[in-house]
């Protein structure tokens, strides 16, 4: 049976050179069912613009640590 896995990043804005990575989910799925699911959140070492939070519902408070 066929099995797939879908990739999302979500980043703190969209210059791949200086934006950091600040979310990484991953669904892996059959045409059938959900397998797995994985949700991260990643601290970019610095502060997020505000429209990327608005955009995204993260807060700064997840991405510390």
């Amino acid at each position: 049976m066929r099995e797939d896995v879908a990739l999302d990043l979500e980043a703190a804005g969209l210059d791949p050179l200086h934006d950091r990575v600040i979310e990484v989910g991953a669904v892996a799925f059959t045409p059938e069912r959900v397998l797995d699911k994985l949700e991260r959140l990643v601290g970019p070492g610095r502060s997020v613009p505000e429209a990327v939070l608005r955009v995204t519902g993260i807060k700064p408070a997840e991405l510390r640590g």
